[in-house]
């Protein structure tokens, strides 16, 4: 029998889910004001994930079970900030050393990490898994975060431990060119 739909729990995990994209939000429009001064505040607000409120207001609108949605939605624009993190941090390499710092710094500060929560990083695993090989820079970082924490719960401690190993693989390749 299907699980009946709580509104209250998932208010609660989109709650949870939008203190994430807060974060993201705030630090990401902070960079984007130290790297261009001149633009106008409301324009580099307009650039970024719309702000909790927004998407709080749209669940509370939203009737029945519809609202889950929403907080689909919310796990979405996770994978989102993900890819343009990940884009950020191959512009150079002291912007991969700010996309690392804050990622663990999300983690510490928001209590998941957000690669967790937007799926990709089970996703890109499993197919890297099955394959046997990390063949791009976008897979290499997303699995990044096993290395960081590898006791994240996402893989088995089998799975972690040839994940590292491709890891290294990975790297050793890079090396080479």
């Amino acid at each position: 029998m299907p699980k009946s739909f709580d509104r209250e729990e998932a208010r609660r995990d989109l709650e949870r889910l939008l203190k994430g994209l807060t974060y993201y939000r705030e630090w990401r429009i902070l960079m984007l004001r130290e790297a261009h001064p001149e633009v106008p505040e409301e324009e580099i607000e307009n650039q970024v994930v719309m702000p909790a409120a927004v998407w709080l207001a749209v669940f509370d609108s939203a009737k029945g079970s519809r609202c889950t949605q929403v907080t689909d939605e919310v796990r979405q624009w996770h994978s989102h900030t993900l890819a343009e993190l990940f884009q950020i941090g191959r512009s150079s390499s002291e912007a991969r050393v700010a996309v690392d710092n804050f990622l663990l710094r999300f983690q510490a500060e928001v209590g998941y990490s957000l690669q967790s929560e937007s799926g990709a990083v089970l996703k890109v695993g499993k197919a890297v898994l099955e394959s046997g090989r990390i063949t791009t820079e976008k897979q290499y970082y997303m699995l990044k975060e096993i290395d960081v924490d590898p006791s994240s719960g996402i893989f088995t401690a089998d799975e972690v431990s040839k994940m590292l190993t491709l890891l290294r693989s990975f790297e050793e390749r890079q090396q080479q060119r």
